[in-house]
């Protein structure tokens, strides 16, 4: 099946091209991507917030994975699928009870509006196409403040089986970016993702999933120090195993992760190469937690994860890392309108370089959903880790975020989804504090089962404290159309 969508667009220069690339796409099986990159993907959240809800078939035992961006998640267990006699373990390594009290607005299913794919054999697809308008005053995030208005276009396919045990999701995408006037920012990115679940018995699964893509990496992360260059790119493969196993109340996983990312080279403004090879890093990782259910649907957890980060290239700091995280708390519902996670710790980070001292510090990890009425879920996110900083001259720094969101259903088939961040890094080696603020408000309109309309506006600020690297603020905006099957 071939599909040409055209779609108006307010990029005048970047019309022709786009039209060309949509066509180009079609229906091929531009493989679907969840994770948004520099803030000019926006389609991708709409396009994960779909497949979290319609189109996901995997038990993933823990929230923490999904948000590492080692898994997409939509690789979750259908309720359809948990009347399998044979996985009625499942609710307990998806933290489901049999009780839960409600669901979020996001979580709703909404069976006139929801894609119902395409059959193929013992396989379901979700194809879906997105073309978006897009706006910002500052697009290479500096005093400069230079407008462009740009296109996006996005192709993916989910592929899901239909089997009555064991389950396997084959998804990724193709996502293009053009730019009306500085076509230096022109950018491709893709994913490729394979995920399986394997149901050893009724009480224990293994997870595998293993991944491909290429991200244009943010300028605007809080991490990212470097000074103004052009667009920095880079290719990253991973590689997930988890192992999750119930008896009785005790609920317990054991997973190992490995990332590999190959950055390349920028152009500073005068167009000199901008090397990013120091960048280029292995990351290997091992984790467990044991939890125990106290009450049907709250159970309490410990966790353990370790975290080594090998970098290709030795530099003036070394940025090699060692890193245990400890963390201790309670999931699930924890109260008749509130569920979700809080959990609290100890982080120790060792670092290769003898000259830099063990860094131990507190962390948290908070991701509540507030049940505040059928029609508006409040959710609040917090988390305290270490990160490695974007400079070739630092090691690493303490990141806290704190975010607050609410989700409204206006009307059955229309969402409105307004959120504010913080965010704040703390130089392990003292040098410097960076902040950032972020308020955005986007609306989701299901039209039908297919097409879906949304748009928003989003705002950032960041005080980098150096001068290398200014402070600034922007302000973008996007209006974009999707078709689903």
């Amino acid at each position: 099946m071939r599909m040409t969508l055209l779609v108006r667009s307010p990029v005048v220069g970047a019309l022709s091209r786009s039209a060309l690339l949509v066509g180009a796409l079609g229906m091929a099986p531009a493989l679907f991507a969840q994770e948004a990159s520099g803030g000019q993907n926006v389609e991708q959240e709409d396009a994960a917030s779909y497949n979290e809800n319609y189109n996901s078939s995997l038990v993933i035992p823990d929230r923490e994975v999904v948000r590492s961006g080692a898994l997409s998640s939509s690789l979750r267990l259908d309720d359809d699928d948990l009347a399998d006699p044979s996985l009625r373990n499942v609710r307990k390594l998806w933290q489901i009870s049999d009780n839960r009290r409600g669901e979020t607005v996001m979580e709703r299913r909404r069976p006139e509006y929801d894609p119902v794919g395409l059959p193929m054999g013992s396989f379901r697809l979700f194809p879906q196409a997105t073309v978006r308008g897009n706006y910002s005053n500052n697009i290479f995030r500096n005093k400069g403040s230079k407008s462009d208005v740009y296109t996006t276009i996005y192709g993916g396919v989910t592929a899901r089986s239909t089997w009555s045990r064991h389950a396997l999701i084959l998804d990724g995408s193709v996502d293009q970016t053009l730019y009306a006037t500085y076509s230096s920012e022109d950018a491709l990115q893709y994913k490729v993702n394979a995920a399986t679940r394997l149901d050893i018995s009724s009480d224990a699964q293994l997870n595998v999933t293993l991944g491909r893509q290429r991200d244009v990496l943010d300028r605007t992360a809080i991490d990212n120090d470097l000074p103004d260059t052009s667009l920095v790119k880079a290719d990253r493969d991973n590689a997930t195993a988890t192992l999750n196993v119930v008896s009785g109340n005790v609920i317990a996983r054991l997973g190992g992760s490995y990332s590999k990312r190959d950055y390349k080279d920028s152009y500073n403004d005068d167009g000199t190469v901008l090397s990013q090879q120091y960048r280029d890093v292995s990351d290997y990782g091992l984790n467990g937690r044991l939890a125990y259910e106290l009450t049907p649907g709250r159970r309490a957890f410990v966790s353990l994860a370790y975290n080594r980060m090998d970098h290709r290239l030795a530099t003036s700091a070394n940025r090699n890392l060692r890193q245990w995280e400890m963390l201790a708390g309670i999931s699930s519902d924890i109260t008749s309108l509130i569920r979700g996670q809080i959990a609290v710790g100890y982080i120790i980070a060792n670092f290769d370089d003898e000259t830099k001292d063990t860094r131990r510090g507190l962390t948290a990890d908070v991701q509540l959903d507030y049940l505040y009425s059928e029609l508006t879920t409040f959710t609040l996110k917090g988390r305290r880790s270490v990160r490695n900083m974007a400079s070739v001259s630092a090691s690493a720094a303490f990141v806290t975020e704190v975010s607050l969101g609410v989700n409204h259903e206006l009307l059955r088939n229309l969402i409105l989804t307004g959120e504010g961040s913080y965010e704040v890094a703390d130089y392990i080696d003292g040098t410097n504090v960076t902040k950032a603020w972020t308020a955005r408000f986007r609306a989701n309109w299901m039209v039908d089962r297919h097409l879906r309309v949304n748009g928003g506006v989003n705002w950032r600020k960041r005080d980098m404290g150096i001068s290398v690297r200014p402070d600034y603020s922007n302000v973008m905006a996007d209006i974009g159309i999707s078709y689903l099957f």
